[in-house]
Order: structure tokens, then C-alpha cells, then sequence
């Protein structure tokens, strides 16, 4: 039977990676694994992720366990790239909403400028955490449809889009909170990272995961925003691992961690300026604006 685009539907889908991807912590992998990629609209995907993330699977197999202190210990760090992309003199007095936002690292860091915060999070302990916290909790960001339609002045979403089961009706929920003058902010792996054209089938072992359904670049955004009829898109490339990343993994084709190489650091700069003015940086952010 001939696959299908899981977002298009065209027919045009082709083999695009046949391997081991990781399965939850690196070093942990599925073999004979498929990622397949559409010459359509240029989206990745792979078919055999099924998680619930109202229950623990998602945390067990990303962080080991899913207390709050782990989570925070993991995220806390990752809201640096987020404040930098959205700015902080946007936010004052508005009403924001964090769509899939764990335990709330990042409405945590916005509270204080923010006029009110709606947290959606399908994980029942997370949940807990974040009303403790006093935020307004919800499961899903359809289930907010009602109360908060064209209410939020800014809808953010990191590392989400992802994981969903359908990137357009989860973009076409989003759309449906934001106010007249507002707009989305999502970020996502980016599918042109150039790690993966240089290390090949070491790096994209790494890449592909059991968790993530979808693999994007800009060219498969422009194509969900150009079928929800978003006014405008903007696209904001962040490299996110140094350069002394990309030689550890040169040497042991394997990743390392960051910060391996001191003496390279005043290199930093100018590796990632140059990745992310050339789309090829590792992270892709993307504001669509309603």
C-alpha cells in the first residue's frame, strides 16, 4: 500500500530515512525505523508514535522520571532562547497563553509582566502543579475554545507542534484564541539543521525520534500557514548547540553535551550567526500572525 502525506494527503511520500532513531534518552534506539518525506509540501513524518500525554509515558521516556524538580532542571535553561525570540517588552499587560506548557517554566519567567496566563497541559501532574501555582489550567487548547475565543493577545507553544496528531487542526485551535492584532509563537527542530547533511546517518539516529510525528523546515510552515490563511509569517532560526558540539561529535559521532571545548568559545558567535542567517541552524521558531 503507497503511503500518503499525513498532512497533504498527496501521494508524492518517499523513503526519506531508513534506520535507528532514539527511543526516549540517547543511546536508546528503535531499529528499522521510517521517516518518510512528502515532495509536496515538504513535511517529515513518522508513523508510529503513539503517546498519551495525559499520563506519564511522554516524562518517562524523555527525562527519566517526571518530578518537578527534573522537569525544571531540563527547561528552565530552554526559556533563555524562548524570552529572546518573543521579548519581554512585548508582554506587559497582555494576556498570554502556553500551549503543551509542562509545569510552566516559561509562564513562570512571564508572570510578573503578563496581565493574566492560561496554562494548557494534558499531563495530570503537571496539572496540580501549575494550579498550585494559581494559573488557569486546561487540558487541551480546543477545550478553551468557548471562554477565550479572539482573547489572547499572544499564544505560544514551544516544542509542540511536534508531537500533535494533526499540526493543522492544532495551528487552526490555536488561531481561533488569538485577538484581531495578536499573533502565535511556536518553535520546532528544524528539518534543515545541517548537522544532518554533514554527520549523515550518526546525526540523524540522534534526530529522529519515537516521540516526534513531525519533521519541519520553512518551506512545510509556509504551507500550513498559507492553508489556514494566516496574514503573515515570520521565521526566526536559533542555534542552540555550539561549536564545540559539532567537533565532539566529529571525534565520537555521538553527542556530548555542551561547552566541551573552552578555548573555542569566542568562535560561539559567529558558528551560530552564521547558521541561523542561512536557515541552518537546529531550531526554528515561527511568529504567524491572524
Amino acid at each position: 500500500m503507497k503511503m500518503k502525506c499525513k498532512l497533504c494527503e498527496s501521494e508524492n511520500v518517499k523513503i526519506h530515512y531508513k534506520g535507528k532513531i532514539r527511543y526516549g534518552q540517547p543511546g536508546n534506539y528503535l531499529i528499522n525505523q521510517c521517516i518518510y518525506q512528502c515532495s509536496n509540501c515538504k513535511v517529515q513524518f513518522y508513523s508510529k508514535s503513539k503517546i498519551d500525554y495525559s499520563k506519564n509515558t511522554y516524562r518517562a521516556l524523555i527525562q527519566k522520571n517526571s518530578d518537578e524538580k527534573t522537569y525544571y532542571a531540563a527547561q528552565d535553561k530552554e526559556q533563555l532562547d524562548n524570552i529572546s525570540v518573543l521579548g519581554l517588552e512585548m508582554l506587559r499587560g497582555k494576556v498570554i497563553g502556553d500551549i503543551g506548557c509542562g509545569a510552566g517554566s516559561f509562564l513562570d519567567l512571564v508572570k510578573g509582566y503578563t496581565k493574566e496566563q492560561i496554562a494548557v497541559e494534558p499531563f495530570k501532574d503537571y496539572q496540580k502543579i501549575l494550579s498550585k501555582k494559581g494559573y488557569k489550567v486546561y487540558d487541551y487548547a480546543f477545550n478553551i475554545d468557548a471562554q477565550y475565543k479572539q482573547r489572547i493577545d499572544i499564544v505560544t507553544s514551544f516544542a509542540v507542534i511536534e508531537h500533535v496528531e494533526d499540526p493543522k487542526l492544532f495551528l487552526n485551535d490555536l488561531k481561533r484564541l488569538v485577538t484581531v492584532d495578536g499573533y502565535i509563537l511556536i518553535s520546532t527542530p528544524n528539518s534543515d539543521d545541517w548537522l544532518i547533511n554533514l554527520l549523515q546517518n550518526d546525526y540523524k539516529s540522534f534526530y529522529y525520534r519515537y516521540v516526534h510525528k513531525w519533521y519541519f523546515n520553512k518551506k512545510s510552515i509556509e504551507y500550513i500557514a498559507n492553508e489556514l490563511n494566516f496574514k503573515k509569517v515570520e521565521f526566526i532560526y536559533k542555534q542552540k548547540y555550539d561549536i564545540s558540539n559539532l567537533l565532539m561529535w566529529l571525534k565520537d559521532k555521538m553527542p556530548t553535551g555542551l561547552g566541551k571545548i573552552n578555548t573555542l568559545d569566542e568562535l560561539n558567535s559567529s558558528y551560530k550567526g552564521i547558521l541561523e542567517k542561512q536557515g541552518l541552524a537546529n531550531y526554528l521558531y515561527i511568529k504567524l500572525y491572524v
